[in-house]
């Protein structure tokens, strides 16, 4: 992966103050420990940001294969009624390398640095959580959601061959939890996007401008007396006809203050459309 060190070393020291920063917040409440990729069903209690600065290997886009990268994301939520938040995601920062592929272009087979304030499939994005059921009445809590978004801006390549000159996103989805013990705990999500006028990005490599994506997911927590929980996850994104990605995530949540909680995870693709392997670290602080 050809990252400049310039580059690398400033987003990691962003990514060190925003934690020093929120490890000083303790006043919050640390109602659900969450995995780093399928949330609660519940709506939060408190403003609530997750940043992730995370490392990807081997993904395939319709014209790049073998993309090792990492990337910024973070996502901010603002609860505004009892059953109801905002979450706002932002892909910040994408920065890599891969192979073009043979597209009929003099560079086939070269490799290619790529880089950009954004991301690959996760666009800028402002959704509506709605809470359907509560633990506190049920046994569950439940909660669905609907958003709207666009790719942030393009990522760069060296030969001047943009990633994601455009396109747009709708998703919907639903959200679950649910304690098994009074220490053990189970989440999932199912959601549905459907992206159109993209560029670059179609996952089953038939250079179609729209397509769709069924992504699940789903973990169990075991959150001990100690400051260390335990967690696997499980993840697995379709379009039902070619394109097939799962993958395994072990990872650690360390809960520092009621407020703050830092996440380590690695994630293990297991069939060929996933990406080989990762790892992600990622904080989440309440307000």
């Amino acid at each position: 992966m050809n990252i400049k060190t310039g580059t690398l070393t400033k987003n990691l020291l962003a990514f060190s103050v925003l934690m020093s920063i929120f490890s000083m917040n303790s006043f919050a409440d640390n109602s659900s420990l969450e995995p780093l990729y399928s949330k609660s069903g519940q709506v939060y209690s408190d403003i609530t940001i997750d940043a992730a600065l995370g490392y990807y290997n081997g993904r395939e886009l319709e014209e790049i294969k073998d993309i090792d990268a990492y990337e910024v994301l973070m996502d901010i939520t603002v609860p505004v009624f009892d059953n109801t938040q905002l979450r706002f995601t932002w892909p910040a920062y994408t920065d890599g390398s891969g192979t073009l592929k043979n597209n009929g272009d003099i560079h086939d087979g070269q490799s290619t640095d790529i880089k950009g304030n954004g991301g690959t499939y996760e666009f800028m994005t402002l959704s509506l959580e709605y809470q359907l059921k509560s633990a506190a009445d049920q046994d569950y809590n439940l909660l669905v959601y609907g958003g709207f978004g666009g790719r942030a801006t393009w990522l760069e390549t060296t030969y001047d061959d943009n990633l994601n000159h455009n396109g747009s996103l709708v998703k919907f989805g639903a959200r679950y939890d649910r304690s098994l013990t009074s220490d053990s705990k189970v989440f999932a999500t199912l959601e549905y996007r459907y992206y159109w006028d993209t560029d670059d990005i179609n996952p089953a490599n038939d250079n179609g401008t729209s397509f769709n994506i069924i992504n699940l997911s789903g973990a169990w927590v075991w959150q001990s007396s100690a400051a260390l929980s335990p967690v696997v996850e499980l993840m697995y994104s379709t379009d039902v006809k070619s394109y097939h990605a799962l993958s395994v995530v072990p990872e650690v949540i360390y809960t520092i203050n009621p407020a703050v909680d830092i996440k380590l995870g690695a994630p293990i693709g297991i069939s060929s459309d996933a990406d080989t392997y990762g790892v992600r670290l990622g904080v989440t602080t309440r307000f």
